[in-house]
């Protein structure tokens, strides 16, 4: 179970990856925000359960070989959790930065205030 999260880990890094390159284009959408999010909260999710895994792993007695597994898997858990951490946090980067940039060039005030035609 722990290698398959390892590999939900990274798939959900590749996704997160892949729809980060879609921020602040024209294909840019909530939805794609939306799916970002939710990418990103699942996959913190199983995070959570195989560091759960690992420490019960790691508590338990066993052969040598066994230990080697684990220790295998953690180092291998870590460099994805690595990952995942520093893909979550240039989106927020790139999506904060795209705010601004929409922010300044593209929203215009919905009501203006410099006529005075309405009197």
């Amino acid at each position: 179970q722990i290698r398959g999260n390892i590999l939900k880990i990274n798939n959900g890094a590749n996704s997160v990856e892949r729809n980060m390159k879609i921020i602040g284009t024209v294909k840019d959408s909530t939805h794609l925000r939306f799916k970002i999010h939710e990418t990103c909260r699942n996959t913190n999710k199983i995070v959570q359960t195989t560091t759960l895994l690992l420490r019960s792993a790691a508590g338990k007695k066993a052969k040598e070989q066994e230990t080697i597994k684990v220790n295998l898997l953690r180092v291998i858990f870590q460099e994805a959790v690595q990952r995942v951490h520093a893909l979550q946090m240039r989106v927020v980067e790139k999506a904060r930065a795209a705010v601004k940039l929409t922010d300044h060039s593209t929203h215009k005030p919905l009501i203006s205030f410099d006529s005075d035609t309405d009197q």
